[in-house]
C-alpha cells in the first residue's frame, strides 16, 4: 500500500512525502511472512537538484530460527536503515542519484554503513 504527495505548506513550500507498507507471504511451511515500512522526504534545493531522506524497516518472521551463515538464506530478521540521497538532473532524459545509509538496528543481519549509485534513464 502506498500514500505519497507534496509536503505541507507549514513544513516546506516545495517537497514530497512518500510512504509504502508492504506484508508478503511465502507458501512454505518455513517461509517467512514479512512487513516492510519505506518513508520518504524529499526537497529540491535547485532546479537540477534535490536532496532526500529514507527510512527503510523489514521485519522477518519464520518458525525456522535457526542460524545461516549465509545471510540471503535467513528466514528470521529485522532491520532500520536510514538513508540519505542526493540527486541531479542532468537533462530531461538523465538523472542520477547517489546516497550513503547506515544500518543502526538488526537482528540477523549486519550493522554497518554502504552506500548506492542509481541512474535514470527515460527512453
Amino acid at each position: 500500500m502506498m500514500y505519497c504527495g507534496a509536503l505541507p505548506a507549514f513544513i516546506a513550500d516545495k517537497g514530497y512525502f512518500n510512504t509504502e507498507v508492504a506484508y508478503r507471504r511465502y507458501f512454505n511451511f518455513q517461509g517467512p511472512d514479512q512487513v516492510s515500512f519505506l518513508g520518504t522526504v524529499g526537497y529540491p534545493i535547485s532546479w537540477h537538484n534535490q536532496v532526500s531522506l529514507d527510512v527503510s524497516v523489514m521485519r522477518s518472521f519464520s518458525p525456522n530460527k535457526s542460524f545461516n551463515i549465509n545471510y540471503n538464506a535467513e528466514r528470521d530478521y529485522a532491520f532500520v536503515k536510514p538513508q540519505l540521497n542526493f540527486g541531479h538532473q542532468f537533462s530531461r532524459r538523465f538523472s542520477m542519484f547517489i546516497g550513503g545509509y547506515y544500518v543502526p538496528y538488526g537482528i540477523n543481519t549486519g550493522l554497518g554503513y554502504g552506500g548506492s549509485v542509481v541512474a535514470i534513464i527515460k527512453l
